[in-house]
Formats: structure tokens, C-alpha cells, sequence
């Protein structure tokens, strides 16, 4: 499903106009699977952007405890 909203042109940067977030944070909160994660990342989505609460994706990951996606974050922080 990712690839193919991504091919069709949607933009994984694009933050939501309420609370700020990226697909990339909202992934981090609610979906367990680190492949995700890694197609966001790999298709330009920032690690280190934060929502209007200050928090980035790795910080909404260790949250949630989305221990694989903490490692992929991990890799990818700047």
C-alpha cells in the first residue's frame, strides 16, 4: 500500500495540517513493521521533523514501543 501511494506521487514529507504530523510519525505511533518505516525514510521522509508537540518520529516510536522501528530509526538519525 505504501509503494503504491508513493508511486502514484503522494509526498512523504507532506504534514497534516492539525497537529503537524508526517506519515513518518504517524507510522511510528501506530504500525509495528520497521519495512514501512524504512520505505518512508528511503523516499525522503525526515527523522528529526517535529510535530507542533515537539516530538519527532523516534521519540513517537519509543513511546509506543515499536522496538523495531526504534532500530531503524536509530540508523537514520542525523
Amino acid at each position: 500500500m505504501i509503494s503504491a501511494l508513493i508511486n502514484r506521487g503522494s509526498d512523504t514529507k507532506e504534514a497534516d495540517v492539525i497537529f503537524s504530523e508526517t506519515p513518518l510519525i504517524i507510522a511510528a505511533e501506530l504500525n509495528p513493521n520497521p519495512e514501512i518505516i524504512d520505505r518512508l525514510i528511503y523516499h525522503g521522509s525526515d527523522v528529526n521533523y517535529k510535530d507542533k508537540t515537539a516530538r519527532a518520529a523516534p521519540q513517537q516510536a519509543i513511546r509506543f514501543k515499536n522496538n523495531g522501528v526504534v532500530r531503524i530509526m536509530k540508523m537514520n538519525t542525523k
